[in-house]
């Protein structure tokens, strides 16, 4: 009996839980980081969206659109996984962006979800995305001077595994070139990649040519924040990375540049976001004082 009743509290309990967590998972959180230059004349803030796979927050995403204009951005920035697998729509996308770019300028570089979309069906999501004003970085540098400050972006398209091809490969000698482009100037630079974990396979010796490039921050998405967020933890499992994922959520320092990755705004359909509610990120460029 008393098992039983053990059971059924249990059991209470975590349907309670599992009501809470979903409606705090509505919630759009926000996450501010700052990173000083000595390139950088005035406070450039710059929001940074990624994941939303196709999720909507108030009618044509018009909650999320406000929260992001209610962070005064002067630049937005998306990296990748805004539409899903398997799904032909896009309208949560455009109708986002066509707020957004009321704004602030929006690049966007693209993650599997839209390389898998444009596999499957063509790419009309990219015209549409265009049509809403939204610059599309697909392996593409754009430059943009805000408050006196050159900033260049470049939106890196695709991540191939260096174990799987190989530093001679035509693949990694495309990255190669496409970077050394990149990182030319003295303009402040800006990497959009979707996945976080090509910063630690680049850097850590596997690749000495990558240890050449000087880029300065580097803006990533793709862990979903781990997914389940454990106290004290953090994340406990991301795609690419596995279980227990080292780049999950927050900023990180490599030596010559930071990496800032999102928990993001959706989920997938196959899994829920547990402790891990949506976020924007904004990130302030400040100047240098020292």
């Amino acid at each position: 009996m008393k098992f039983a009743t053990a059971v059924v509290i249990v059991f209470v309990l975590a349907m309670i839980y599992c009501v809470y967590n979903y409606f705090a998972m509505q919630k759009i959180t926000l996450s501010n980081y700052v990173v000083s230059d000595k390139r950088i004349k005035k406070k450039i803030r710059i929001v940074h969206l990624s994941d939303l796979h196709l999720k909507e927050f108030g009618e044509f995403n018009g909650e999320l659109a406000q929260k992001i204009s209610e962070q005064n951005p002067d630049v937005v920035v998306v990296t990748g996984d805004m539409c899903r697998r398997g799904n032909k729509d896009y309208t949560p996308i455009t109708q986002l962006l066509e707020e957004v770019v009321k704004t602030a300028p929006v690049y966007y570089a693209l993650g599997n979800h839209e390389l898998d979309y444009l596999k499957d069906y063509n790419d009309e999501i990219l015209r549409e995305i265009k049509r809403t004003g939204t610059v599309i970085l697909d392996n593409e540098i754009a430059c943009l001077e805000v408050k006196g400050s050159k900033l260049k972006f470049l939106g890196l398209s695709w991540y191939e595994e260096l174990s799987e091809y190989g530093i001679n490969s035509p693949e990694i000698q495309e990255e190669i070139k496409l970077l050394n482009k990149f990182c030319q100037g003295d303009d402040y630079k800006i990497l959009l990649c979707h996945y976080p974990e090509y910063a630690n396979s680049r850097y850590k010796g596997k690749c000495k040519e990558f240890l050449n490039y000087k880029f300065d921050l580097m803006l990533s998405g793709h862990a979903h924040g781990g997914l389940v967020r454990l106290p004290f933890i953090g994340g406990v499992i991301a795609p690419s990375q596995g279980l227990f994922p080292k780049y999950d959520k927050g900023i990180y320092d490599f030596d010559g540049f930071k990496l800032v990755v999102s928990t993001g705004l959706g989920d997938t359909g196959y899994f829920f976001r547990v402790n891990n509610p949506p976020e924007i990120v904004t990130v302030d460029l400040v100047p240098n004082e020292q």
